[in-house]
């Protein structure tokens, strides 16, 4: 059997976004994940300047649901 291998590497993009970033007017950003909203603003490029909104969600707590389901990895 083949072997698999799986490397994870913990990137930062912000250096790169704030080059693409800074060649237009404006970007906008909108997702309902997110937050913290600080830590968002710096790894997505902004500045301690950029303009942000924070809206409340529209949708009721009572209505979230978490469903997991068990994954079989081995080959």
């Amino acid at each position: 059997l083949p072997i698999s291998l799986l490397t994870l590497y913990c990137v930062n993009p912000s250096e790169n976004l704030k080059k693409c970033l800074k060649k237009n007017y404006s970007t906008v950003f909108f997702s309902a994940t997110l937050s913290p909203i600080k830590y968002y603003i710096e790894m997505l490029g902004g500045e301690n300047e950029s303009y942000r909104l924070k809206l409340p969600s529209p949708f009721k707590k009572e209505n979230l649901n978490v469903y997991v389901s068990p994954v079989n990895i081995t080959a």
